[in-house]
């Protein structure tokens, strides 16, 4: 009876935290209009990635119609002048993605330092009322009666007390909401300076792959003089470097002999690994027809996945990257290309091929699902695709060997005995593509 009864002295004392709740001092509305400018800055950038991405989108679709025609040097230097044209764009993509995620950033921590601000003066008024009541706490009902000029008013204010108690009760309401609006706040603070991380990871990559494809451009030009029988030459050339490439690589890995132990390979029915991009399947594992058209062992030791150039490669689980290399410095358009080799800690390892752009370095500890690489059309390919390889890890390393095919030059990469060469699709979860 005393703590409700001695309450009703801190009506007065308390009355100003119904207006606390519903600042609008100069510092809090200054903060606001901030808020508000970066709201709007974050706006306009938003709507220039939207139209960005629908740029892309076009110089996408017009990649997949030269894709689609013959093979020439008209075609092969419209598809550079493309790409080059898409990778301009992308950079400015990536450009207007870190500049929102700054701005975005900026916003919360604005928002989280003004609701910091109210955060601390209502704890201070509610820090104050407790003692107040402390203090009140001794009064006797006698002198709480005395203060008043009758009983009427006594119960009056009585009443009042209530209405106020459940208004107070609403105050310790929204501090606690603040508190937690900060905790998310900050959530999410930390999840956009993540996105930055990765938007400028992407940038350097763009940056990276637009002076390759200038590079690619350039020499194109070098080599054929800008004729059409010089490059269908190179496009010979090309083929039997990778049917010399097939044949020797066969020849080694044939005699290669090494007696599996199924107890250090995932357990069927498992999922072990994860999609290192999602696109259509070009070509399968194994013994296919084109696999017996293309391929001196008629067999495909991996999975193609055809995906635009400078789609993000990821690693396909937690592992080690063995090796990263570029066959191409050995002997250009024979095989792989740009490669990046990873063993994984769990009984598998990988090769993914074809890349434009590695963004990892040999021995580096990689995540399912980081980003180590751009997909491209180094190596011997018909079109930008990723090959994606699977390894028993127990019995693939990586290993150098001179090159017939281009004499002089040594290959490095991974080899490994024919039975090490695993189906992908028996370790993948279900296609996402489709």
């Amino acid at each position: 009876m005393r703590s409700f009864l001695s309450s009703f002295s801190l009506f007065v004392l308390l009355a100003p935290m119904a207006v606390f709740f519903f600042p609008e001092n100069a510092r809090a509305a200054a903060s606001t209009s901030t808020i508000n400018d970066l709201r709007s800055q974050i706006s306009d950038h938003n709507s220039s990635i939207s139209d960005l991405e629908k740029e892309i989108a076009q110089y996408q679709a017009q990649l997949d119609t030269l894709g689609q025609q013959s093979d020439s040097l008209q075609n092969a230097i419209a598809t550079l002048n493309t790409n080059e044209k898409k990778i301009s764009t992308s950079i400015e993509l990536a450009q207007n993605k870190i500049a929102a995620a700054k701005l975005t950033i900026e916003q919360l921590q604005n928002e989280m330092q003004q609701q910091q601000l109210h955060i601390e003066q209502n704890k201070d008024l509610i820090a104050e009322s407790i003692r107040e009541l402390n203090q009140q706490d001794a009064n006797s009902l006698v002198e709480v009666l005395l203060k008043n000029d009758n009983i009427s008013e006594f119960w009056d204010n009585i009443d009042d007390l209530s209405h106020f108690q459940e208004g107070l009760q609403a105050g310790i309401q929204t501090l606690r909401t603040l508190q937690s609006s900060n905790q998310q706040k900050q959530v999410l603070a930390q999840s956009q300076q993540q996105q930055l991380l990765g938007y400028q990871s992407d940038l350097n990559g763009q940056k990276e792959l637009l002076q390759n494809t200038k590079g690619q451009k350039s020499l194109l030009l070098k080599e054929t003089q800008n004729k059409e029988s010089q490059y269908q030459d190179l496009v010979q050339q090309k083929q039997e470097r990778k049917k010399q490439f097939q044949a020797e690589l066969d020849d080694l890995e044939s005699k290669l002999k090494v007696a599996l132990d199924p107890s250090k390979l995932p357990a069927a029915g498992t999922t072990p690994l994860s999609w290192p991009v999602i696109g259509p399947i070009t070509q399968r594992f194994g013994r296919t027809v084109a696999a017996q058209r293309l391929y001196v062992s008629g067999s495909h030791s991996g999975l193609d996945i055809g995906v635009p150039v400078g789609t993000p490669v990821k690693a396909a689980a937690d592992g080690i990257v063995e090796g990263v290399g570029n066959t191409d410095l050995a002997c250009p358009g024979a095989s792989y290309g740009k490669f990046v080799f990873i063993r994984y800690d769990n009984g598998l390892a990988s090769i993914e091929g074809h890349l434009s752009v590695i963004q990892v370095t040999q021995g580096q500890h990689v995540s399912r699902g980081q980003v180590v690489g751009l997909s491209g059309a180094t190596g011997y390919v018909t079109g930008p695709h990723l090959h994606f390889g699977v390894y028993a890890a127990q019995a693939v390393q990586m290993a150098s060997f001179q090159s017939a095919g281009c004499p002089g030059a040594t290959y490095y990469m991974p080899v490994a005995p024919h039975n090490a060469y695993l189906p992908p699709l028996q370790y993948l979860p279900p296609d996402p593509y489709y």
